[in-house]
């Protein structure tokens, strides 16, 4: 989420609602429609709208609340060089 947004998990300074980068950027990132909106505006141009949801999908499934549940660094990583191959 941190790479998508270009925004810290956790920062105070934000508006309330928008502290927790998990809790408000969640509905974002399961809608492909609403992605574009929360996207760190200095990846302009250097990603690719599939790429995006991809990494999008992999975000959402990195916070799931059971961790049996959440990819391991190794899929991450694989998943994040397989779309940068793409591009």
């Amino acid at each position: 989420m941190e790479m998508l947004t270009g925004l810290r998990a956790i920062d105070k300074n934000r508006p309330p609602g928008q502290q927790d980068l998990r809790e408000w950027a969640l509905p974002f990132l399961s809608d492909r429609s609403r992605l574009r909106h929360i996207m760190d505006p200095r990846l302009q141009g250097k990603y690719g709208t599939k790429q995006a949801s991809e990494i999008a999908v992999l975000a959402v499934r990195c916070v799931k609340a059971n961790p049996t549940f959440r990819p391991s660094m190794k899929e991450v990583a694989e998943t994040l060089d397989r779309l940068k191959l793409q591009k």
